[in-house]
């Protein structure tokens, strides 16, 4: 399938590594997910702006994803 056409799923779900081929995801830290969630929502009951979060992700590459094949920069559109 990598061959082919790679996919990737969000979220690293422990259903990610029962595949067959693994699934390649993207992880986030949990914790930090619900912090800033919790701080948004704070923020939008006591009336003021939500600060931006900005959160770490981490790829994590297994077999369901094939190697990167570099490709020409586009061309300009005209």
């Amino acid at each position: 399938m990598p061959d082919d056409v790679s996919v990737t799923g969000f979220d690293d779900l422990p259903l990610a590594t029962a595949l067959e081929p693994e699934l390649t995801t993207v992880r986030l830290p949990a914790e930090a997910v619900g912090e800033a969630g919790l701080r948004a929502l704070v923020s939008v009951l006591e009336g003021v702006a939500v600060p931006p979060a900005s959160l770490p992700v981490e790829l994590v590459p297994r077999a369901s994803s094939g190697a990167v094949v570099s490709s020409p920069p586009p061309r300009p559109f005209p």
